[in-house]
C-alpha cells in the first residue's frame, strides 16, 4: 500500500488547487491555506456528491506537489479518509465485513514505513488506493466549480457545502448505536 507517498497533480487539477489556495481578493483569504487541505477536504467532498476523476495530463507543465513529509506530518488524517472512503464506498466490495477487514489491516498501519518517496500519484497497490484518489481529484473539481469556476457567490457555496456535509455527518451519527467497551468484549 502506497498511501504514504508525494502526490503529484497535474493539468487542470494542479490549475484547481492553485485557485482554492489564493486569496479570493484582496481582503477575502483564500477557500484553504495548504494544498494538502484542498486534498483532504477534496477527498470528503468528491465522496459525498459522488464525483470521480482520472489524472489530467493534458499537461505536464502544470504540477502541483503534496510532498510525503507533509502525508507523513497527517498519518492519522490520511489513514481515517481513506478508511472512510474504504468503508463507505461499495463499488469494489459489496461484502462489508471484507471491507473491514480491508480497511484496518496491517498494511495500512505499516504503510508508513514501506513506502517510497519517489511513488507518483499513479502508483496503486489496490483498487481501494485508486478510488480514493478519483475521490480527490472529483472532489477538486466540485470544489473548484463550485466556489469558482461557476460560483456566483462563492462564500454561500462554501457555506452549503459545509452544511451539507454537516448534515450527512450528522444522519450518520444518529444512526449509529452507542457502542462500549463492554459491548466489544
Amino acid at each position: 500500500m502506497v498511501l504514504f507517498r508525494t502526490y503529484n497533480f497535474y493539468g487542470k487539477h494542479a490549475n484547481y488547487m492553485e485557485a482554492l489556495v489564493t486569496p479570493i481578493t484582496e481582503t477575502l483569504p483564500p477557500f484553504f491555506k495548504r494544498n494538502i487541505d484542498v486534498m483532504f477536504a477534496a477527498s470528503v467532498v468528491g465522496f459525498k456528491f459522488n464525483k470521480r476523476a482520472d489524472i489530467d495530463r493534458s499537461t505536464e507543465a502544470i504540477k502541483k506537489t503534496i510532498n510525503v513529509e507533509q502525508i507523513y506530518n497527517e498519518e492519522e488524517l490520511v489513514k481515517f479518509l481513506y478508511r472512510l472512503i474504504l468503508l463507505s464506498d461499495d463499488s469494489i466490495e459489496p461484502d462489508l465485513e471484507k471491507r473491514i477487514k480491508m480497511a484496518f489491516s496491517s498494511d495500512v498501519n505499516a504503510n508508513k514505513k514501506n513506502s517510497k518517496e519517489d511513488n507518483d500519484s499513479e502508483t496503486y497497490s489496490n483498487d481501494y488506493e485508486k478510488l480514493f484518489y478519483q475521490y480527490i481529484l472529483g472532489g477538486i473539481e466540485y470544489l473548484y466549480e463550485n466556489l469558482i469556476g461557476n460560483a456566483k457567490d462563492p462564500i454561500s457555496n462554501m457555506g452549503n457545502i459545509i452544511n451539507e456535509i454537516s448534515s450527512t455527518v450528522d444522519l450518520i451519527d444518529s444512526s449509529v448505536p452507542d457502542i462500549t467497551l463492554e459491548d466489544l468484549k
